[in-house]
């Protein structure tokens, strides 16, 4: 049984969110037919030529009987037919704010996530022998050591 899709899925595959009109289970009925007909066609080269130029005989004859009704003004018209939902009203989601990618633009750098992490993690604070006092430095560097020998 692989490869087989039970009829229920392919069904509901096409139709939209929240339509329940009969025109559209009609046109998914369509879909579904023309769909059982392409699987069961799929390995014969002959048989899927002649399906084609029926479907291309049956398309010139419904289409000449049915007026042009794909008038749309613009691209939001053509999107809502193919999604079948409208356009909402407000637009609730909106761009980010504050987001800047790396080195767009500031004039300062931009200090990455690694870098920040060795910035935090300085070595404790110990006491210098030179002024007695907790600080970041030792009595090589000691700053009050460097004022008095000069």
């Amino acid at each position: 049984m692989r490869g087989v899709i039970p009829v229920d899925v392919l069904r509901n595959r096409h139709i939209s969110i929240g339509s329940h009109s009969r025109v559209e289970k009609l046109s998914n009925d369509v879909y579904l037919e023309v769909g059982q007909c392409l699987m069961n066609l799929k390995g014969n080269e002959e048989k899927l030529t002649a399906f084609l130029d029926n479907i291309r005989s049956w398309k010139s004859v419904v289409l000449s009987d049915v007026p042009k009704k794909l008038d749309f003004t613009n691209k939001y018209d053509v999107l809502q037919s193919l999604v079948g939902v409208p356009l909402p009203e407000k637009i609730d989601i909106l761009p980010p704010q504050g987001i800047h990618n790396k080195g767009c633009g500031t004039s300062k750098r931009l200090i990455g996530a690694g870098e920040r992490a060795i910035t935090k993690s300085k070595r404790p604070k110990r006491p210098c022998r030179g002024c007695k006092e907790l600080v970041n430095h030792d009595i090589r560097n000691c700053p009050v050591r460097k004022a008095t020998s000069n």
